[in-house]
């Protein structure tokens, strides 16, 4: 799960844009949302679109492989921006423990086993839209269809 803006009535994925339903706008409270993605709902795609994530543990599982990492950050041009960790501060947020950057969003992708990837590396997927759950970060509620 991660946090994402609304604008507009579109909540901004990677490359990817989602139109809010009229209903799902009405029963937003504030301008974020949080995204429920299942790692088997997410897929590999091309270099650029979908949402990439920085590799940070792979767990290989023979014919699966599981990335445990986060949402890289990007440019308006969806160029996967270089952060060198050991530039960056760590507040005490309770998620240092986790090896997480302040602000950061934890996902969980299901790869195949036979070619995962390193950690480190960055990898575009791109979620199955009608997979996808919606919650009001404010209130934590789900958000309708």
């Amino acid at each position: 799960m991660f946090r994402a803006s609304v604008s507009n009535g579109r909540v901004n994925l990677g490359s990817m844009s989602l139109e809010l339903t009229p209903a799902q706008r009405e029963a937003l409270t504030s301008d974020e949302i949080t995204v429920g993605i299942r790692p088997e709902d997410l897929s590999p795609t091309n270099e650029g679109t979908g949402l990439p994530i920085t590799a940070e543990v792979v767990e290989e599982l023979g014919a699966d492989a599981y990335v445990y990492g986060q949402l890289a950050p990007v440019t308006a041009a969806n160029t996967v921006v270089r952060v060198d960790p050991s530039a960056q501060s760590t507040k005490d947020s309770g998620r240092a423990e986790e090896g997480l950057e302040e602000g950061a969003s934890p996902v969980v992708v299901r790869t195949d086993g036979r070619t995962p990837p390193r950690p480190g590396s960055t990898v575009w997927v791109a979620p199955n839209q009608e997979r996808i759950h919606l919650f009001d970060a404010a209130t934590g509620n789900r958000l309708p269809e």
